[in-house]
């Protein structure tokens, strides 16, 4: 198999509609690559940009349907361009939500070194994302950590379970009258 030619793919079948699977996928993605430190700038003219590179351009945005990304996967070799697509196709009962980023590969050389990548880089924290410790922390933080979700509201508006915890730490503090405790963000310590 030639480098140029190398095909990442990966799926998922969600019980959505595909207009709605489009809408929910295009906010976490704009989210979570933020947080990586890269900016999403949704819509038929949009860009993916780390820094001041731009490293994805929409060539095609339909929603509910597709968004297509002319990408650049090296900053030092900018001409380096590839195909990423995401599709988002009704199955029976909801849709199938595929991301094919296709035609890279070039720069990383040899087939061991490209198995290397995959399995470092793709297999590995797709493993993590979905083993007990990496699913339980992200259900954790949509669930119960963040302030808007359900279970956060049931379960933290009376934290019964945690006031052990809290008056065994509040002993080991020993705080007095004069002292200030503040606590920021903490959740529920699951990680």
């Amino acid at each position: 198999m030639e480098a140029s030619r190398t095909i990442v793919s990966m799926s998922i079948e969600l019980a959505l509609a595909p207009m709605v699977a489009f809408e929910v996928f295009v906010e976490e993605l704009a989210i979570a690559l933020t947080q990586g430190g890269m900016s999403f700038e949704t819509g038929a003219n949009g860009r993916i940009t780390e820094g001041e590179f731009e490293v994805g351009h929409v060539i095609a945005w339909i929603p509910g349907k597709l968004i297509q990304l002319q990408w650049h996967q090296a900053d030092w070799e900018a001409e380096e361009v590839t195909n990423v697509e995401m599709r988002f196709q009704p199955i029976s009962g909801g849709t199938l939500v595929t991301l094919e980023h296709s035609g890279w590969g070039t720069l990383i050389g040899e087939p061991g070194e490209m198995a290397g990548w995959f399995a470092r880089e793709v297999a590995a924290p797709f493993l993590q994302a979905t083993s007990p410790k990496g699913f339980g922390n992200w259900l954790t933080d949509r669930r119960a950590r963040r302030p808007s979700g359900a279970q956060a509201r049931e379960t933290y508006r009376d934290p019964l379970y945690h006031y052990p915890n809290f008056r065994a730490i509040l002993q080991e503090l020993a705080l007095s009258r004069n002292d200030y405790l503040i606590e920021v963000g903490c959740g529920g310590g699951a990680s």
